[in-house]
């Protein structure tokens, strides 16, 4: 309720849960307050692999919500109840000893984070600019806070009024970039058209747009 006008600037990735980061992304999760942060990953469920866990604690260290503790022989365990699901477990584990159900997950957080979006801009129709940055695209999230090298060469920036319209522009044209749908994982596909139809059938946008190229 305190901004007059919103520009979102978004770096476009891949992502673990929502299969693609764009505009729906950017504006629900970077402008959700921490308890709205905190709903949206509400249905993401971490569990620690006991093979792979070096005892280090750093898991347990960066726990926002003290949920994880060390158990039988000083593995760590997560607190399913205390757990909020930020995933800061994940992205700070060294050892690839944090596992997360993204793909039974990925629809509810998706339709959540559509939901969001369109809080932050009710009331602000017309005053909202999106710009989704299409240069080196990888495959991780940046909130992983690691190096990773683009997934395909760089295709430019999309903008538009409509975030749904310039996500759906976006990945249509990743598609033609790479010759097939992108998928996070070719294993176990998430599917980010799902925020995009959700964000439309709930009115934060269209699927509707007219691509003009500028060069």
């Amino acid at each position: 309720p305190h901004y007059d006008f919103i520009i979102s600037l978004a770096h476009v990735t891949g992502h673990v849960i929502a299969g693609v980061g764009a505009a729906i992304k950017n504006i629900a999760m970077g402008l959700a307050s921490r308890g709205g942060k905190l709903s949206q990953h509400s249905t993401v469920s971490p569990s620690i692999n006991a093979k792979k866990c070096k005892k280090c604690g750093r898991c347990k260290a960066f726990c926002p919500a003290g949920a994880i503790s060390a158990g039988t022989e000083g593995i760590y365990i997560i607190d399913k109840v205390k757990c909020i699901g930020c995933g800061e477990c994940l992205a700070v584990c060294k050892h690839d000893a944090v596992n997360f159900s993204w793909k039974q997950a990925s629809k509810i957080v998706q339709e959540k984070m559509a939901e969001y979006a369109l809080g932050v801009i009710s009331g602000k129709e017309g005053r909202m600019l999106y710009a989704n940055h299409a240069i080196y695209v990888t495959k991780e999230c940046d909130c992983m806070a690691k190096k990773d090298g683009r997934i395909f060469d760089d295709i430019g920036i999309f903008v538009s009024d409509d975030p749904v319209a310039v996500d759906y522009a976006t990945l249509n044209v990743i598609k033609e970039k790479i010759g097939k749908e992108y998928k996070y994982d070719e294993n176990e596909p998430l599917d980010p058209m799902h925020q995009i139809n959700h964000g439309a059938a709930v009115g934060l946008g269209s699927k509707s747009y007219e691509l003009i190229k500028i060069k």
